[in-house]
């Protein structure tokens, strides 16, 4: 369904002869829906990149537990993350080319089979008397409904889709199908590789960071943190792309040129997600908040 609806948005896109998920929803739906998905394209991202925050935190947190045991300056989550937001993902969510952030996205993708080997590997090290607990496999619960936001949540990004078509070398609607394909394929098959991994090792009872299953002060586990970490960063930037583009083209059109504009509401934007990071560690909330607004 996701791969289908992101084809048909950038038929649409390239039909309506539009640069931006707002300015076709205009074309196809009117005002009211304009203003509707305005709204939801500036809340959604926010989330997506809030979770980011979390997960980084809590990454971050866990990974200098094992390194430095004996500091306690990882526990304080406000100056731990200061650092990762305003010298890492603030420089990289100034920059206006999304073919610039495609390049850190397509190395996060090379991180990630990095850590979903890792999981893997870490199957058989985990006792049987946790990976059988009573009621591990029994399936069709009601609390089953609560997953579907989750989902939703982790297969949407249409708020970047005709942006992504726009940023091909090559546009056309079939090249576009076939890169929309091989990497949806791809991260549905690692997606539900981490999922189950996660759930025969954990006994159906795993964090909602997979990661906080594992002891600080394994090695192993504590460099594929830094890697998932490493990946979180380099593709938080692509979540603020979005609200920043509604905002500056569609709520503050006259000043969509301004560099200062462009810096002062990329700052805003990072500046909310680290304060609700700092103040918010439940992430499940955030997914399922991100996953009802989609």
């Amino acid at each position: 369904m996701c791969g289908w609806t992101f084809t048909m948005m950038a038929v649409c896109g390239e039909l309506c002869q539009t640069t931006t998920y707002e300015k076709t929803v205009r074309k196809l739906l009117g005002k009211p829906g304009y203003y509707l998905v305005i709204i939801c394209t500036i809340l959604f991202p926010i989330s997506s990149a809030i979770a980011y925050g979390i997960t980084i935190a809590a990454n971050l947190q866990s990974f200098f537990m094992g390194i430095f045991p004996e500091y306690f300056f990882y526990k304080n989550r406000a100056l731990l993350m200061i650092i990762p937001y305003y010298f890492i993902i603030f420089p990289l969510t100034l920059v206006k080319d999304m073919k610039f952030l495609e390049r850190f996205s397509t190395f996060s993708m090379i991180l990630v089979l990095f850590y979903v080997c890792t999981i893997f590997w870490k199957l058989n090290s985990i006792p049987y008397e946790i990976q059988t607990l009573p009621g591990t496999f029994v399936f069709g619960k009601l609390t089953a409904f609560k997953a579907l936001p989750v989902f939703a949540f982790a297969c949407s990004c249409h708020h970047n889709v005709i942006s992504f078509y726009k940023s091909l070398k090559d546009r056309s609607i079939n090249n576009f199908v076939i890169s929309k394909n091989i990497a949806f394929n791809f991260s549905f098959v690692l997606y539900i590789a981490v999922a189950i991994s996660g759930f025969i090792t954990f006994g159906g009872q795993p964090l909602d960071n997979i990661f906080e299953n594992y002891c600080s002060n394994d090695i192993l586990m504590n460099i594929t943190r830094l890697i998932f970490t490493v990946t979180l960063l380099l593709t938080s930037p692509l979540q603020l792309f979005a609200p920043r583009q509604v905002i500056t083209q569609n709520v503050l059109v006259k000043f969509c040129h301004s560099k200062w504009i462009h810096a002062v509401i990329t700052f805003i934007l990072i500046s909310v997600c680290y304060v609700t990071v700092v103040l918010i560690d439940n992430i499940g909330m955030v997914i399922e908040i991100g996953g009802a607004i989609t």
